[in-house]
């Protein structure tokens, strides 16, 4: 079963978000894999919900390996019944903004 994604009330993803921007663009990626590990271990569906919100941000920006990687791996923890859907989602989208840089291992699909 699916739980409910609420946006925090506290625009706290944003804050975090513009933060790690500021301090420039090679730390993005490792920001985003600390991020998606600390939200694994406290808040799942948080986690998710900032991957999936960067995306809808900017696909072209944040479309990348590790935000795919840790967004599938945390759909793989989180929705067993419906992660294979999210992913195939997940692909649809790198194909409609052209992004062939994507290694489709990110996907996570077995």
């Amino acid at each position: 079963m699916e739980a409910a994604e609420e946006e925090p009330p506290d625009g706290s993803d944003d804050i975090w978000l513009r933060a790690t921007l500021d301090q420039g663009a090679g730390l993005l990626d490792s920001a985003l894999t600390n991020l998606s590990l600390a939200m694994c271990s406290c808040d799942v569906l948080r986690g998710v919900r900032t991957l999936k919100g960067l995306i809808r941000k900017n696909p072209r920006l944040y479309m990348l390996d590790v935000v795919i990687f840790n967004l599938c791996t945390l759909y793989d923890l989180s929705f067993d019944a419906v992660a294979s859907a999210k992913k195939r989602t997940l692909q649809a989208v790198t194909q409609r903004f052209r992004l062939e840089d994507i290694d489709t291992s990110s996907f996570r699909m077995s």
